[in-house]
């Protein structure tokens, strides 16, 4: 009887010890979405300024970065001279854009030149493609001294929310690719058709456990468009399946 009583303590233990681990990992990724989440926003709102101003066809490069609580995203013609720059503020608002012409931060100057080295390193790779009818999204994210940079898909197809095909490179302090992995095993565009909650299949998802940040920050970022987006499925080879409702704001276990 003790036996049955301290392995039934023991499997108690180990379940709740399970579920906090799940817990812990799901809010280091909520985070890390919503970070990215507001890079892209940033990205979006001021994208769609620059590209209706004069100086449109000046345009040879951007950046988007933080200052403090502030994203900033600035465009550069092909002197790398500053000629647009917006700013957005933690609540994702928008509270400055327009036509600057000024010489770039050494800040600006160092972050573009990463960028571009990665972006050199990442295509002679030859593993990223943009998908068809879409584009590819890059941020870099300051990390242990070094950099995150996500690739994530885009569309310009209405109704559609891109999922799939993204990748994070780990990069050093100049730029340098250390290594990367692949989120998704293929493009998984999915048809919104009026639905509240979507479903990202198994087949879709690598053998990473969890959600991913990338999943999280395109639902955030066409839920914005769509608003009658509430939640998505994630169901990972696995065999886990994780919900984020957007409403509670939270990645939930979903049990079989």
């Amino acid at each position: 009887m003790r036996k049955y009583i301290v392995a039934v303590l023991l499997l108690a233990h180990l379940t709740i010890s399970k579920a906090s681990e799940r817990e812990v990992q799901n809010d280091s990724i909520l985070r890390e979405g919503k970070t990215l989440y507001k890079y892209e926003k940033a990205t979006w709102l001021v994208s769609d300024l620059a590209y209706k101003s004069s100086i449109k066809n000046e345009i040879r490069h951007s950046l988007t970065y933080a200052q403090n609580d502030t994203i900033v995203v600035i465009y550069t013609d092909k002197d790398k001279q500053l000629i647009y720059e917006g700013m957005v503020n933690k609540d994702g608002k928008l509270i400055k854009s327009g036509m600057r012409f000024k010489p770039l931060t050494r800040e600006e100057r160092h972050l573009l030149a990463v960028r571009k080295n990665a972006i050199e390193q990442i295509n002679k790779m030859n593993i990223v493609k943009a998908p068809s009818g879409g584009q590819l999204n890059i941020d870099i994210i300051p990390h242990n001294g070094g950099y995150k940079l996500y690739a994530l898909s885009g569309t310009l197809q209405e109704n559609i929310v891109p999922f799939g095909n993204d990748y994070l490179f780990y990069i050093d302090y100049n730029g340098n690719v250390m290594s990367w992995q692949k989120f998704h095993n293929e493009y998984n565009p999915l048809t919104l058709n009026q639905k509240s909650q979507l479903s990202i299949p198994a087949a879709s998802c690598t053998n990473d456990p969890y959600i991913t940040a990338t999943d999280i920050c395109t639902f955030q970022l066409y839920a914005d468009m769509y608003p009658q987006l509430k939640s998505f499925d994630v169901e990972t080879t696995q065999g886990h399946s994780f919900r984020f409702d957007r409403e509670q704001n939270r990645i939930m276990y979903v049990k079989k």
